[in-house]
């Protein structure tokens, strides 16, 4: 009788077990579909909620992996807004977005937070690589020739 009595115990625990994993399971999938849903509707990237937890879920998952976090900020973007017009200045932000969305992969997620403010968490294996990515990123912003008032305005880059 004692194997009968272990033998629903362990029915009951692994009952629990099964439960436990299919509400952890249904939570995950209810963020990732908030995560979806939290992208900016002009770029298409992540928004700073989503953006935080797909880094989050990224660097969790791949723990071996070394990772930074880009960012990059339009310094004056109001200027770009007042002196070209919005239509303009949002050309600008859909094709940083692009320059962006490059980048993304499987080590890589790349975010919108607001107007200038432009975000990019990717693995590194060295220093020299990040630089690269940042001075790519920078080159090709200055060298778009149908954005000629991009000679007035700064683009800072920075990685954490």
């Amino acid at each position: 009788m004692g194997n009968a009595g272990d033998n629903t115990k362990d029915n009951t625990t692994n009952s629990k077990i099964v439960s436990d994993e299919l509400y952890l399971y249904s939570l995950k999938k209810m963020a990732d579909l908030n995560a979806k849903k939290n992208e900016s509707p002009l770029t298409g990237l992540y928004g700073i909620k989503a953006f935080f937890y797909e880094a989050n879920e990224l660097m969790k998952n791949n723990s071996d992996k070394k990772f930074a976090v880009i960012r990059m900020d339009i310094y004056h973007f109001k200027t770009v807004n007042e002196f070209c017009g919005r239509e303009e200045a949002d050309k600008l932000l859909k094709y940083i977005s692009g320059l962006f969305c490059d980048y993304e992969g499987e080590f890589c997620v790349a975010g919108h937070f607001r107007a200038d403010i432009f975000v990019l968490c990717t693995s590194f294996d060295d220093k020299q690589e990040l630089i690269d990515i940042v001075n790519s990123i920078r080159s090709i912003i200055y060298s778009a020739k149908f954005f000629p008032h991009l000679e007035y305005v700064l683009i800072i880059i920075i990685w954490m």
